[in-house]
């Protein structure tokens, strides 16, 4: 098994390389399953005459699905809809940061020898960067309340919307999914990238664990902790908190800490 190292080359003092598994399969298998039965729609309503009635109802329903599927990509508009495809096919990536006084962080993919960005945003607008669980262990979890990892934990990158030259949003998940410890290892890897290239990020160390803090403000699914002199973000919060209450830090993911409320 490839060390965080290796699987995330730094080739340049301010670029790193790594290959994230293409989705072509998927999306084929999936244009496959909507294409066929989108066919055979098309044949019923086509041959209309001889079709029985519950066929054409069938017939018109998939096809007025397939309908709200393909409005619902066109509304981005067909530029983004391709761009986001291709994205998801292309193995090989790259994170890099320019040489300006204001550092701009770039990542994004290589297709026929050239750089295509995915997300460029200033150093000076990077609020965050944390690891979290993904969606299968989080889901896990909300429904039985026990904690079981799915190898789906990645990165999170939070910024300033009006940071954002190229891509849109206030986090991206640079990287790739994996264990906890991978997700750990190159969050830390990456902070210490960016380090090196003028942008700074500030990891608490685990000395907070078990320290109390303050809420001083609810934000985006999440909380800002007060510890001492320092304001740190929480992770997902599931238990809503009025401001001024007391909580235990319990663990720390990058720049954003794990809670518990002081009961």
């Amino acid at each position: 098994m490839k060390t965080t190292e290796e699987t995330y080359q730094r080739i340049a003092d301010n670029e790193l390389s790594y290959q994230r598994p293409g989705e072509f399969g998927c999306l084929l298998a999936g244009f496959c399953f909507f294409a066929f039965p989108t066919g055979v729609a098309i044949s019923y309503l086509l041959d209309f005459r001889t079709t029985p009635r519950f066929g054409l109802v069938c017939a018109g329903l998939w096809l007025s699905l397939v309908g709200l599927i393909i409005f619902g990509f066109l509304q981005q508009g067909l530029r983004k809809t391709a761009f986001d495809t291709l994205a998801a096919c292309v193995r090989n990536r790259f994170i890099e940061v320019s040489r300006d006084d204001d550092p701009v962080l770039g990542i994004g993919f290589w297709f026929r020898g050239r750089r295509h960005y995915e997300l460029k945003v200033r150093g000076s607008g990077i609020t965050g960067l944390e690891w979290s669980a993904g969606q299968n262990t989080w889901r896990y979890h909300q429904n039985t309340g026990k904690r079981r990892d799915f190898n789906d934990w990645h990165v999170i990158l939070w910024f300033q919307e009006s940071a954002v030259e190229v891509g849109d949003g206030r986090l991206f998940l640079p990287g790739l999914e994996g264990s906890p410890a991978d997700a750990e290892q190159f969050g830390k890897l990456l902070a210490g990238f960016l380090a090196d290239n003028g942008i700074e990020i500030r990891l608490p160390t685990d000395e907070i664990i078990g320290k109390t803090g303050i809420v001083v403000k609810r934000e985006f699914l999440a909380y800002e902790i007060r510890v001492e002199e320092d304001v740190f973000r929480t992770t997902f919060a599931d238990d809503e908190l009025a401001l001024g209450s007391k909580v235990t830090i319990t663990g720390q993911r990058g720049t954003h800490i794990d809670i518990e409320p002081l009961t």
